[in-house]
């Protein structure tokens, strides 16, 4: 029996493994796995509805990470996990002088700090990552 991982990389087949969502056939039935998974070799913990509560949270915040030129650097990765135990919900842009692709940023991003990403738009996108912090309000997930 494959792993999930070695089943994502058979679907892709030899496509880029950054893509929006690959279809793993996995034993009898199909399911759909997205890139940050397949990375980690397990599904998603948030459901399709949790991401659209969060999609809609994000929708007003700012973006506080900026990428530049320099890519995702140690400092980033820190001041993201900084962040996130503090706000749980943060908005990143990628800036023009990046080498980075926005997904591709985010997906790093994501990966470095152990969190979900949420969305991709134009040069921003949202993480989120349950706090372990008492003394903030969190998110309540539907």
């Amino acid at each position: 029996m494959l792993g999930a991982h070695e089943l994502c990389v058979q679907a892709c087949l030899g496509f880029c493994p950054m893509v929006l969502a690959l279809v793993v056939c996995s034993a009898p039935e199909f399911r759909i796995m997205t890139p940050q998974c397949c990375m980690k070799g397990t599904p998603l913990a948030i459901t399709g509805k949790q991401v659209r509560q969060l999609r809609s949270l994000a929708h007003h915040l700012d973006p506080i990470v900026f990428i530049g030129k320099q890519g995702i650097t140690p400092t980033i990765v820190s001041q993201t996990n900084a962040l996130l135990e503090g706000k749980e919900l943060i908005k990143c842009t990628v800036q023009n002088t990046s080498d980075l692709d926005t997904q591709e940023a985010a997906f790093m991003l994501a990966d470095a700090t152990e969190s979900e990403m949420i969305q991709v738009i134009g040069h921003k996108f949202v993480l989120y990552r349950e706090s372990k912090r008492d003394d903030i309000e969190h998110i309540q997930l539907v």
